[in-house]
């Protein structure tokens, strides 16, 4: 349950989501799993990912909440009988002329754009050739033929194949359910003592959250954890913070650039930590975690800009950014409009309990004006305690060097995987949607895990 959340959700089940949760599994066996994942997967906030995905995939931005609504209302939800496929909402942004403007308005752009955005590859010389008449119609101004074409691609016998892959590489890696449901809790790779105040102190002494993962990203345990190979590490850390594989160009350029040795490790670890597209998925984790919503793209550049160090600050970047959000007037309506939420919200969000009497009580006593300033300091005070840097350096080793696999399966029958649910249905719309969103879920798991 908990593993099936953390995939398609990108969060550990709330109380009254492991009761409902619960109360399904009841009716036994395969059925209860079966409506179980079909009532995750197909949920509002699942559609929802996937609406981002596909416009951040195609688009490069986020939907509107006029968008967003319009698309989750149009994908199928559990135990409805009508409703598009996601690969239909794919079709017609791709179709958009939002989509054909990105390309310049050139019908040569768009193929290759699309087949880029899509296959992860550029046409072929027969592919262009198949699609002449309607790369002709296309470059006449024909919408129709946006979507003609969008939609060969997307049925395409490659793009299903991607598609199922994606759907074992998202739900099936070879971590042991039980590990991830804290089943196995002593199988979990923690931080030893020392490299928890190392750490700490790192944190303390002004290096960041990303050189943190970095650190740990380069240590020869991971290297060894990953078949001690350049290869096996690319591969590992690309899964691991981008949620995706690296493409043959990338992997090539990475082989190429940085040597296999702790050096080049290092290197390639902290070019991963500090790339645009990671950047994007912490910007996108923290406004989802505090304002339970995507950013918008202004909003995405900004927080970018925070995260390489734009803007000064006694904070780490990605402390800043926190603050940042925590000091707006959307997050206090959003907690509820008093100080008394706010305080309790943002324990909540950044420490993942409930705070204590004393601590509200401590915050709320805070020497300064109720303002933006304020609440600023009611989210740099948690983001700077000991007790929020050791949950997110904890989460740091359980996340990239817990590898450990049950030494006996509990009744699935299946070995290494711990009989992780099939889903029977799915809006996951491509490889590429899928690797997003996992992606997003990799700084949830480290910051949320505990």
């Amino acid at each position: 349950m908990v593993r099936l959340y953390d995939d398609v959700l990108r969060h550990d089940p709330t109380a009254v989501e492991v009761s409902t949760a619960l109360a399904v599994l009841a009716a036994g066996g395969g059925v209860g799993r079966s409506q179980l994942a079909q009532d995750v997967v197909l949920s509002p906030e699942a559609r929802a990912i996937g609406v981002d995905a596909a416009f951040h995939m195609l688009l490069k931005r986020y939907p509107s909440s006029t968008e967003l609504a319009l698309w989750v209302n149009r994908l199928p939800g559990s135990g409805a009988t009508a409703g598009i496929f996601g690969t239909t909402m794919v079709e017609d942004v791709a179709a958009t002329p939002e989509y054909f403007g990105r390309a310049g308005d050139l019908a040569a752009r768009f193929v290759s754009q699309l087949f880029a955005d899509v296959l992860d590859r550029a046409p072929t010389s027969a592919e262009l050739s198949s699609d002449a008449s309607l790369i002709r119609a296309i470059a006449g101004g024909d919408s129709a033929a946006r979507l003609a074409l969008a939609g060969a691609v997307v049925s395409s016998a490659e793009f299903r194949t991607d598609e199922i892959t994606s759907f074992f590489a998202n739900y099936l890696h070879p971590t042991c359910l039980g590990v991830l449901q804290r089943e196995c809790a002593t199988t979990l790779r923690t931080p030893t003592n020392a490299e928890l105040s190392a750490a700490l102190a790192a944190l303390a002494g002004g290096s960041t959250e990303e050189d943190v993962i970095a650190g740990v990203l380069s240590t020869d345990e991971y290297y060894q954890k990953h078949g001690s190979t350049q290869t096996g590490l690319i591969e590992g850390v690309y899964q691991d913070l981008l949620g995706r594989t690296p493409s043959s160009a990338e992997l090539s350029s990475a082989l190429n650039r940085y040597t296999n040795d702790f050096v080049g490790h290092t290197a390639f670890a902290q070019a991963m930590v500090t790339s645009p597209e990671y950047q994007d998925l912490v910007v996108s984790l923290d406004y989802q975690q505090l304002l339970l919503r995507a950013p918008f793209a202004s909003e995405t550049d900004a927080g970018q800009g925070v995260l390489a160090g734009n803007a000064p600050s006694l904070r780490t970047p990605d402390e800043a950014l926190v603050e940042n959000i925590a000091a707006t007037s959307e997050y206090l309506g959003d907690t509820g409009g008093s100080d008394v939420d706010l305080v309790a919200r943002t324990i909540d969000a950044l420490l993942n309990r409930a705070g204590t009497p004393s601590e509200e009580a401590a915050y709320l006593s805070l020497p300064l004006p109720h303002d933006a300033a304020w609440q600023a300091s009611v989210a740099a005070s948690i983001v700077e305690s000991s007790k929020y840097r050791s949950n997110f350096i904890d989460g740091i080793y359980e996340k990239f060097l817990t590898f450990a696999v049950c030494a006996a399966d509990t009744g699935s029958g299946q070995s290494g995987s711990g009989g992780l649910v099939t889903l029977g249905a799915t809006i996951v719309v491509a490889v590429v949607l899928g690797a997003l969103v996992v992606g997003f879920g990799v700084p949830a798991i480290i910051r949320r895990r505990r």
